[in-house]
């Protein structure tokens, strides 16, 4: 993996003297791509790779380059390091002091360079930093008296990081990467003894992570270079090849990853694997470090399922809302989907879904399409889930295919700390008793409302630990209705009738026969239903109907267990 770390030094003022050794640079016959690159301007090219073909000498050490790509047409410098790479863009000689003009030369990165060169005048700038960051310091001293004793120095928070005499003959260099952290101040100071001396100084950085501190003695120049070519990481399936504008740019490695350097802007890949749909992403290159991840899906699979449960803290009883979005690889005809449990409510957007048997239809889809459906939660708690399958037809390679997506709506059901002793409702007064059994005090609203969901009945008590409370209710006409009993934690539903059930039978343990859905199996039905008496201690929270008439001994609907979260 290419990890591409470029900083420029470029100094724009020369200095004069003698040198002290020169090497000329080798240029390579073979091109070999490394993790450091310069960018060469396109229009500039022929000019750059003549300087470089030239083998001018340089001072002191000489850049190792590795390869040149698309040598005079524009392309790439590659080097051994980065060492090799910074002094690739350094002054080659005292009375050379430019490799070639900033015009010709773009970078794999932006970079923001400070840089002074002085004669005389002795000085100092400083900067800070303005976050955690590497700064490249480059500093040059050159004399030409005997009697020369001028010193360049840097200092970081005062603590002295480089000390270079100017002698007579002699160039003195230094170069460091610099950890800053975040308030972190730098000062180069330029001290003279004589006009034959030469100073001068580089600090490269990434833009913004230094600026010149306002009451510096004197200001740098400053030079933010242009972007060439900038990384950025693809994740998706091995072997996966990635194209743009009909090229191959490069395939995946056994784990899924490449690296790949393109210039700044908006770039359209496509991504290719046997076996799996073709998938493409519009990719905005605004610096390196941006990565993207790419979901492949087999040829034998049409649909891409998502479920979210919006509803939240779900009790026994409840409604609870969740949405399924389908996302078809292509145009997907005759859509439908179904469920294994009888629904409350099916939607796109405000919209029913028509029914056709047991389907849900949604015909013709090639976007994205997100459906609302609505259940109960049922009477069991813990973890809960309903089946969907997902079906249509698509044209592929000239012959109709159908295609099928099993999944689940997972729920988890949260048990309730309190139990609902029922009576057998009536015209007139009606008792039923709450009782707290987690042994918490606890705060409840208790409403009743009719089925034009009109309050009827509203009370709110507060329960000690294991405290039973008693309500009263006098309903005046036969209907459906709701018990609501909710809290800042939860929010339960009980519905019940009045007067279309008559209870001949006088014995105390008399019961409805429950109601099974379709969708329960012979598991759930006795979990669900079977009978408890009310004195017991340790009665589980499974939630139950018991009727009785107002005088006789009080029938019990349960739901035990935590607090909604």
């Amino acid at each position: 993996m290419k990890k591409t770390s470029f900083f420029l030094f470029l100094l724009l003022i020369g200095c004069i003297g003698s040198v002290s050794a020169t090497v000329d640079i080798v240029l390579p016959t073979d091109c070999i791509e490394t993790d450091y690159i310069v960018g060469i301007d396109y229009s500039n090219s022929t000019e750059i790779y003549d300087i470089l073909s030239e083998t001018p000498a340089w001072v002191n050490s000489y850049p190792v380059i590795s390869g040149i790509a698309n040598a005079g047409n524009g392309g790439e410098v590659y080097f051994e390091s980065e060492d090799d790479m910074v002094r690739f863009l350094l002054p080659r000689t005292g009375s050379y002091p430019l490799l070639f003009d900033t015009a010709l030369m773009s970078t794999v990165a932006d970079n923001r360079v400070y840089y002074a060169s002085k004669t005389s005048g002795s000085t100092t700038y400083q900067m800070v930093a303005t976050k955690d960051c590497w700064v490249y310091y480059f500093g040059r001293a050159v004399g030409n008296l005997n009697s020369d004793t001028g010193r360049l120095y840097l200092y970081k928070d005062d603590m002295v990081v480089s000390n270079l005499v100017a002698h007579y003959g002699v160039t003195s260099d230094y170069f460091n990467r610099i950890y800053a952290p975040e308030g972190t101040v730098f000062n180069v100071t330029m001290s003279f003894s004589n006009s034959y001396t030469t100073f001068y100084f580089a600090m490269a950085c990434n833009d913004g992570d230094l600026e010149v501190l306002s009451d510096s003695p004197s200001t740098p120049s400053t030079i933010l270079f242009d972007s060439y070519q900038f990384s950025f990481d693809v994740y998706g399936e091995p072997s996966m090849s990635v194209y743009e504008d009909g090229e191959l740019v490069g395939v995946t490695d056994s784990l899924g990853y490449l690296c790949i350097y393109t210039e700044l802007g908006t770039h359209d890949y496509n991504f290719t694997k046997d076996g799996y749909w073709d998938e493409s992403e519009t990719v905005t290159i605004t610096g390196s470090g941006q990565n993207v991840s790419v979901e492949m899906f087999p040829e034998d699979e049409l649909y891409l399922v998502s479920t979210n449960i919006v509803t939240q803290n779900i009790v026994p009883n409840e409604v609870v809302s969740a949405t399924i979005t389908i996302e078809p690889k292509y145009l997907s005809k005759d859509t439908k989907i179904h469920f294994s449990k009888e629904l409350e409510s099916v939607k796109i957007g405000v919209s029913d879904v028509s029914m056709y048997g047991e389907d849900y239809i949604l015909g013709d889809i090639s976007e994205p399409t997100t459906i609302t459906v609505t259940f109960n939660s049922g009477t069991l708690t813990g973890n809960r889930y309903i089946e969907y399958q997902v079906s249509g037809t698509t044209w592929v390679n000239a012959e109709t295919l159908t295609f099928q997506k099993l999944g689940n709506i997972d729920y988890f059901v949260n048990e309730l700390p309190i139990i609902v002793y029922m009576p057998t409702w009536e015209i007139g007064e009606n008792e039923f008793r709450i009782t707290e059994q987690e042994g918490n005090t606890l705060s409840l609203n208790v409403e009743v409302l009719d089925s034009e969901e009109n309050s009827i009945y509203e009370q709110n008590k507060v329960f000690n630990p294991y405290g039973v409370e008693r309500f009263t209710v006098n309903l005046s006409e036969s209907g459906s209705y709701i018990l609501r009993i909710y809290c800042s934690e939860y929010d339960i539903l009980l519905p019940f009738t009045v007067g279309t059930v008559t209870i001949e039978d006088d014995t105390e343990d008399d019961t409805i026969p429950p109601i099974v859905d379709d969708s329960e199996g012979i598991f759930d039905m006795i979990l669900n239903y079977w009978y408890f008496p009310v004195g017991l201690v340790g009665i589980v929270g499974i939630s139950k109907l018991f009727f009785g008439k107002k005088g006789r001994k009080d029938r019990k609907k349960t739901n035990k267990g935590g607090n909604k979260k």
